[in-house]
């Protein structure tokens, strides 16, 4: 366990640290560092990977119900959360959001590269991707209950770079194309950059956080890194995946919430204060649940 520690989860938070602690001494923009990660960084990254990977169309479709399987499990069991806490809707909604959509980006990519290698990358960024549509579909919904704002952010998903490139690297991949040195050399340049700008990104985001609202907090942490852990365990057999695939999809499923839920509470005025503190709680957390989840996965064959 403390050689996982020290050999995956220390070196991702440390970059984190380092990044919470620029932005305390500098005090430099988010936005700008935020939108080349977004727009150039990661879909040079989704592309790269979906581009070289070497595994079928299996592996989409066991992601994909794997992914859909886990989200309604987790909005399942936040939602009687919410209920037994008799929370109003704002409320309930930012828990559905905490408790539902991990940190597949910032952190999932970083650690799975640093726990299995190269392959958990490639398969990360498929979770990845199918995880991002996901929210920007269910988790817009979500967040937009709380408020009267109508269905237009749902086609936000199709102004994402990473959609695109998603979709380019998968055609590629499968049909084994061969794309020109002078495109992809550029490509794998911008990809490189893209883990550790996230990052560093992650940690501007967490440098302000506070907590609020500390039993709701706690119900949502629970539910975000051990219950999504535990239930990726028998939703991973129930979708056939073994070895390595199944190791990834269970290490991402222990991830802490995602700093995006945060910008949606906020986008849809769904207790932002309330995901925010989860944001930040979970992902201090995740830095002990994360060693334990890789630990408990490193058996499996």
């Amino acid at each position: 366990m403390l050689s996982i520690f020290v050999n995956v989860i220390l070196p991702v938070y440390l970059v984190v640290a380092l990044g919470m602690a620029l932005h305390r001494w500098k005090r430099p923009p988010t936005a700008p560092i935020s939108l080349l990660a977004l727009n150039l960084f990661s879909p040079a990254l989704v592309f790269v990977s979906m581009a070289n990977s070497d595994f079928g169309s299996a592996v989409f479709a066991r992601t994909t119900v794997f992914v859909f399987l886990l989200a309604g499990a987790s909005l399942a069991l936040a939602w009687i959360v919410a209920r037994a806490l008799r929370v109003d809707r704002p409320t309930e909604s930012a828990m559905l959001l905490g408790s539902a959509f991990m940190n597949v980006n910032n952190l999932g990519l970083p650690v799975t590269q640093f726990a299995f290698g190269q392959g958990a990358l490639e398969r990360a960024v498929v979770f990845f991707v199918i995880q991002a549509s996901l929210t920007w579909s269910v988790g817009v919904y979500i967040a937009a209950r709380s408020s009267t704002v109508g269905w237009r952010p749902l086609l936000g998903v199709f102004g994402l770079p990473t959609t695109y490139a998603a979709l380019a690297g998968a055609l590629v991949g499968v049909f084994h194309l061969t794309v020109p040195g002078p495109v992809m050399k550029p490509l794998e340049l911008l990809s490189a950059a893209a883990i550790p700008t996230m990052l560093v990104v992650l940690g501007f985001q967490l440098s302000s956080g506070a907590l609020h609202e500390v039993c709701n907090v706690t119900a949502v942490v629970l539910l975000r890194l051990v219950a999504s852990a535990a239930l990726a365990f028998p939703l991973s057999l129930l979708v056939g995946a073994t070895g390595l695939d199944r190791k990834v999809m269970i290490v991402l499923a222990a991830m802490p919430t995602a700093v995006f839920a945060s910008l949606l509470a906020t986008e849809f005025n769904a207790n932002p204060r309330l995901v925010s503190s989860v944001v930040v709680a979970s992902s201090a957390a995740a830095i002990l649940t994360l060693a334990v989840v890789i630990r408990l996965v490193q058996g499996i064959g």
